[in-house]
């Protein structure tokens, strides 16, 4: 299961805070100023996520991170970043040759060491960890028995949970929100007394 991170608001308070607009107004407002934050949300969390994760923004943005834009279903007064569930494959963070790394043959110390990096910067060497190629090239290790152990690393969702980068994330968006409902808001409002004003002529 992936990770949710909404921004929302109260209806209520703005419907009290621009009375002059009628509710059908303040929600086409509201909508317009959630999908902008939205698409400028999923920009700054790429941004975050790669300066701790090494992971290519491209990919992140066509495979996982899903946008829930406002106005879509039954929800119209909230909007979501939905960050992947999926375990990542641990070969994507292995530094240098990522070809099939042979066994037979080689003693252990000999063995060529895998070295792994997800957090930029910080790369390690994954003990008794190799590559085989199984239907595609996976990293591997070996269990206690005969068998392999295929390596994984977390997923996305659960990196921006454990991180920190959620909470970043969670306060950039409520913070551009209020400037972006201010600004359609405050547009309604001009447009409304400009008509109101052309009525009185």
């Amino acid at each position: 299961m992936g990770l949710r991170i909404s921004i929302q608001h109260d209806f209520l308070r703005l419907a009290e805070a621009f009375s002059e607009l009628d509710a059908k107004a303040i929600v086409a407002a509201s909508k317009r100023a959630l999908n902008r934050t939205l698409l400028t949300l999923r920009k700054e969390s790429i941004k975050e996520i790669t300066q701790k994760i090494r992971v290519k923004p491209a990919e992140l943005r066509s495979r996982y991170i899903r946008l829930e834009k406002a106005g879509q279903g039954a929800n119209v007064l909230e909007a979501a970043l939905v960050f992947s569930g999926e375990s990542l494959h641990l070969l994507k963070f292995v530094r240098g040759n990522k070809e099939p790394i042979k066994q037979a043959g080689i003693s252990v110390k000999r063995r060529r060491k895998l070295r792994v990096e997800i957090t930029p910067g910080k790369a390690f060497v994954l003990k008794g960890g190799f590559i085989q190629k199984a239907n595609s090239a996976q990293v591997f290790r070996r269990g206690k028995g005969r068998g392999l152990i295929r390596q994984t690393a977390p997923s996305i969702g659960f990196m921006v949970l454990n991180r920190g980068i959620g909470e970043t994330i969670k306060s950039i968006g409520q913070m551009r929100l209020s400037r972006a409902l201010a600004s359609e808001l405050n547009f309604q409002l001009i447009k409304m007394r400009a008509k109101m004003a052309e009525g009185l002529k």
